[in-house]
């Protein structure tokens, strides 16, 4: 079996080198890091409308929510990255998309169009009521968005298995192009509010990358999944199979993503709830873009990590990422480069970047920890052991949600509150992954030993 990565063809025997590292790694952090500038960048177009801090924290909640509702379908990208090996694989996978695809958009169709906004969202969040209305209509122009999203990852992980992740770094440029020409000629040439500005945009940059993505796929699929292929040599992947990899991936995304709503419902209990609430995606923002090059580090972990001596290199190269992640951030917060990002590139208020640069030093580790996470999490998962990556999220949540009833309980700021929560969870989150690694490797030592023995 073999691995093409982006210029040749490394076979599973060869060493792995820094090299192919890259190579697999460089398409896919660039992709992460497109798509994570697209927050920062819609919350700068609306800082510069009316009622601006209204505007970005209802489209931050707006996005809480939304990734919820889509967390069944974030986990395709890996699941298919995985799984992909061969013609009836790809024809079982691609109809889960489209069944997780329904299930997703119907989810988003009911929260956003029908009372459990009302009598669920609303109050599960504390929603200032302010934001009870520009929420709603940013959720209801997000239907379709979960259903772009469940396609374009379903084929992207069909390239990144096959070494076209180039690919994906192009569809997102295409992305960014498609959602920056849609905010702003919407942000500057209507009078549509902002949520609802936000909302389209980021509809319009996931069609297109989800188009693209089903171009660029198509020669690949007829090359590797078409009707003349040979039979795999492997076992053809049931559907009770398929379920038992995604279901702990997908419960893991889902309460991971429900941090995002989590955060917001303790901003929102803070002393300053409107405040915390537009400042928070603003912090967020800089440390998602920062952080991107270590999100694209897990799927980079299960595509490599089979290879020869490939866990030490794995492990170096993601940690030297993250320390470079964390400098990045900790040079623009905490120097006058945040000037820079906060006013002049995001225009928002000197009180609003005063309340961001609050939280900045409780999340200086984050990229560090979520590196190490990031490549404990490809190696489970590449041994397909996801279940504990489902408890590690119980875990991160479970300290996220304790954090912030300690912190509210003592009125703490919400801002550096909602910063320290979240490395907390991140570290809970990788002391569960760490043991549940070493158990695994306990493990499948001691049934190496009773092979040798037999």
């Amino acid at each position: 079996m073999t691995l093409t990565t982006n210029g040749r063809r490394a076979t599973q025997t060869e060493s792995l080198t820094y090299r192919q590292i890259s190579m697999v790694w460089l398409p896919l952090a660039f992709s992460w890091m497109l798509m994570l500038i697209e927050t920062p960048f819609i919350n700068g177009v609306l800082a510069r409308l009316s009622e601006p801090e209204l505007a970005i924290a209802a489209f931050g909640l707006i996005m809480s929510i939304s990734v919820v509702v889509e967390s069944p379908i974030v986990p395709l990208l890996t699941t298919s990255t995985a799984l992909s090996k061969s013609r009836q694989n790809f024809l079982i996978i691609r109809r889960f998309t489209l069944i997780l695809t329904g299930v997703s958009v119907g989810l988003h169709f009911l929260v956003s169009w029908t009372p459990i906004y009302d009598l669920i969202v609303v109050p599960m969040i504390n929603m200032p009521s302010e934001l009870i209305e520009p929420v709603r209509a940013g959720l209801r122009i997000m239907v379709p968005w979960s259903g772009f999203v469940a396609w374009r990852r379903f084929n992207q992980g069909i390239l990144i298995r096959n070494g076209y992740s180039r690919f994906v770094g192009s569809g997102t440029i295409l992305r960014l192009l498609a959602l920056t020409t849609s905010a702003l000629t919407l942000g500057f040439l209507t009078d549509l509010p902002g949520t609802v500005v936000g909302g389209i945009s980021a509809n319009m940059g996931t069609l297109a990358e989800a188009i693209y993505a089903t171009i660029v796929t198509r020669p690949v699929i007829k090359e590797k999944f078409g009707t003349h292929t040979a039979e795999a040599q492997e076992p053809d992947l049931r559907y009770r199979d398929l379920f038992k990899f995604h279901t702990p991936l997908f419960l893991s995304t889902l309460i991971f993503f429900l941090t995002r709503p989590l955060i917001s419902a303790g901003l929102a209990r803070s002393s300053n709830p409107t405040q915390s609430l537009a400042a928070w995606p603003v912090l967020l923002g800089l440390l998602s873009i920062v952080r991107a090059p270590v999100i694209a580090y897990p799927e980079v972990v299960v595509s490599l990590a089979k290879h020869k001596n490939a866990h030490i290199k794995l492990r170096n190269f993601g940690l030297f990422v993250g320390v470079v992640a964390a400098l990045i951030f900790a040079l623009v917060a905490f120097t006058p480069l945040h000037l820079i990002y906060f006013r002049t590139l995001m225009g928002v208020s000197d009180e609003l970047t005063q309340i961001a640069i609050s939280g900045a030093v409780f999340a200086l580790a984050l990229p560090i920890v979520g590196s190490a996470t990031a490549f404990i999490r490809g190696i489970l998962t590449n041994k397909k052991f996801t279940v504990a990556l489902t408890l590690s999220t119980l875990a991160s949540i479970a300290s996220m949600a304790l954090t912030f009833v300690f912190g509210i309980s003592q009125n703490l700021p919400g801002v550096p509150l909602g910063a320290a929560a979240t490395a907390v969870s991140y570290v809970a989150e990788l002391i569960v992954l760490f043991f549940a690694n070493r158990w695994l490797e306990r493990k499948e030592s001691r049934a190496e030993s009773v092979a040798i023995n037999v």
